[in-house]
């Protein structure tokens, strides 16, 4: 009887589908985390920065328009005992960090939305009555309170604005 002798070349066969399946996969792996990081690295920050600014300025216009709306008719103004206060509810944050909104306070009736990223910051003017002495404090992102108030000198109404009602009525 012959003796057969082992084959060789079934072994080397069974290798050579396993290494081009491990190439395959090696490249695939590879165009997946190039993609990954094209787009963490431009597309998906820039996306993340411009959502960001349009809901900043949808956000300084509602709170333009609280503010404008809190305010009396002019022979409506309270009296300091009667300050009307005025909840406020804005995105608590901007682009995954805190913000806030101040008036400008240089005699052009504007607020200002300051963050942390300048391309979301903006400013608006605030339309509002002659008898509106002044806007003071800031209100941040979030819960936040409007207080209007007569003038000490009686003469008009200040708008404060606040995190809470008693820091709004300071």
């Amino acid at each position: 009887m012959a003796s057969r002798g082992i084959d060789r070349r079934g072994d080397e066969r069974a290798t050579t589908p396993m290494i081009a399946k491990s190439l395959e996969a090696a490249v695939i792996i590879l165009f997946i985390g190039v993609a990954t990081s094209g787009l963490y690295a431009g597309v998906i920050p820039e996306y993340r920065s411009l959502t960001a600014a349009e809901v900043g300025d949808r956000t300084l216009a509602a709170a333009g328009h609280e503010i404008e709306a809190a305010v009396p008719p002019e022979g409506g103004a309270t009296t300091i005992e009667q300050e009307a206060a005025h909840r406020v509810s804005l995105p608590t944050t901007l682009r995954a960090e805190p913000y806030h909104i101040v008036p400008t306070n240089d005699g052009t009736r504007r607020i200002e939305l300051r963050h942390p990223h300048r391309s979301i910051e903006g400013s608006r003017t605030l339309v509002l009555p002659d008898h509106v002495v002044a806007v003071r404090g800031e209100l941040p992102g979030g819960e936040g309170w409007i207080v209007v108030r007569t003038a000490p000198e009686g003469d008009g109404v200040i708008i404060s604005l606040g995190g809470d009602r008693e820091e709004a009525a300071e």
